[in-house]
């Protein structure tokens, strides 16, 4: 990167003392991985002309580092980032949200004229940076909602002291000793004291104020006879059958990778997993295998298993997975876990209604709330958004994995579902409105299953 200062209103411009303008550049500079990419997805991989888009934080960073090296910045200096021209994922932005995070020396204060098409973007991903930092800060408090202005205010600077919007003195410290003990008289000095510094103070405990926290708790899988979510670390047995016994008649397939077994779509569209190996291997619940490149459409579907063209986003309970940075979570389970760790209470599910389940125990006149269970069902309309894999050839040989569901090409509802292996979509979450909107379908391995070496098993059943 070349570098020059041109001026002509004031003399002793600070820029002068730069490395970079004496030099006239700046570098080397650490460039990101194409793996790395904002946005990267292994199915739609970046063109060429994306691949310039992005230069990583970095190297943001180290050009601003490179700016300001030689230049004897005093800790009353400050330095002003105008980002005219920001790109596609205004990097600069990021750059010095991470900067400030991470208590630069130098004050830069960075503007930049962010386009409208990029703006929401970009703030979202900075303020999920400034709360990352935080939550994991020393400094932070446990981890809570914002409270009423009576439970925000500062208590005062005491030895001991309860607060419910005014001091109250704690009796139950004095009732845990005997009277005459030396304990005893030390906190009925302190409530002496405290007295006379809060003379219209209660000495009743007062039922406090609670702060709201975040919200506490597991999934209550008492309901529905206790039915629970798919246990998917289960190992099971299966039929195997030996590679050189193993004459299906292939419509496509892949090879065998470190992460993932060889797959075979066969002409009947049943779907074969193997170790091709020289080893015993058992395979992990995750991802098989991908549809390829498609579009998204909206129908109006009424019978999910009958759609053969394309792949319907439906959820017929809060037991159904889903899946977040390739992790597999019963959508009950992700919801509790947005309500835990973002303190997310309320949100919606695309195209899909949500409503908290609610319980009579026993001998209760009136319903309570079931913890982390939810209703979940089609929208009234049936509208729902589908996935239309672009489709391959009639044959296809050594396919990447995340292409190879494309061989289903009109028969969609022919994928496997069932316990073994069964379709689940990708979902992001997104605040602005607080919602759960899908990325994308796969066929996920949903069990464990140990595979001898040179040997293959059919996840239809």
């Amino acid at each position: 990167m070349a570098v020059a200062v041109f001026h002509a209103n004031f003399d002793n411009c600070a820029w002068m003392d730069s490395s970079a303008v004496k030099e006239g550049r700046l570098g080397p500079i650490p460039l990101i991985r194409v793996a790395d990419f904002i946005g990267y997805d292994d199915v739609k991989r970046p063109s060429a002309s994306a691949r310039v888009e992005q230069k990583g934080l970095t190297c943001h960073d180290k050009l601003i580092d490179g700016l300001l090296d030689n230049m004897n910045i005093q800790p009353a200096d400050r330095m002003i980032l105008v980002d005219l021209l920001p790109n596609r994922f205004v990097e600069f932005a990021r750059a010095m949200t991470e900067r400030s995070l991470e208590r630069q020396k130098t004050d830069v204060r960075y503007f930049g004229f962010v386009p409208s098409d990029s703006f929401k973007d970009t703030l979202a991903a900075v303020r999920d940076m400034i709360y990352k930092s935080w939550d994991v800060s020393k400094e932070s408090p446990p981890k809570q909602r914002p409270g009423s202005d009576a439970a925000e205010q500062a208590a005062p600077d005491l030895q001991i002291l309860a607060w419910n919007g005014r001091p109250v003195f704690p009796e139950c410290v004095a009732s845990r000793f005997a009277e005459g003990t030396l304990e005893f008289d030390e906190v009925a000095k302190l409530k002496k004291e405290f007295l006379e510094m809060f003379p219209h103070a209660t000495t009743q405990p007062a039922a406090p104020n609670p702060v709201p926290a975040r919200v506490g708790g597991v999934c209550d899988f008492t309901l529905d006879n206790g039915a629970e979510p798919l246990d998917v670390n289960r190992e099971i047995e299966v039929e195997r059958i030996a590679d050189d016994q193993f004459s299906e008649q292939r419509r496509a397939s892949t090879q065998m990778t470190k992460k993932r077994p060889a797959i075979v779509i066969a002409q009947d569209f049943s779907i074969w997993i193997g170790n091709t190996s020289e080893q015993s291997v058992t395979f992990e619940p995750g991802e098989l295998l991908g549809f390829g490149t498609g579009a998204f459409e909206e129908k109006v579907i009424s019978d999910p298993s009958s759609e053969k063209e394309t792949i319907p986003w439906r959820l017929t309970s809060d037991l159904n997975y889903v899946s977040s940075d390739r992790t597999l979570y019963p959508m009950c389970q992700f919801m509790r876990k947005l309500a835990t760790e973002q303190g997310i209470g309320q949100l919606a599910i695309e195209d899909h209604s949500l409503s908290q389940r609610f319980h009579v125990a026993d001998g209760a006149a009136d319903p309570v709330p079931v913890s982390f269970r939810y209703q979940i069902a089609p929208l009234p309309s049936k509208s729902t958004h589908v996935y239309k894999p672009n489709g391959m050839g009639e044959r296809a040989e050594n396919v990447a994995a995340n292409m190879v569901g494309a061989a289903f090409g009109g028969n969609y509802n022919k994928v496997v579902n069932n316990k073994r292996a069964s379709v689940v979509w990708e979902v992001q979450f997104t605040s602005s409105p607080p919602k759960i909107q899908i990325v994308k379908p796969k066929l996920y391995l949903t069990c464990r299953v140990h595979m001898p070496a040179k040997h293959w098993c059919k996840l239809n059943t």
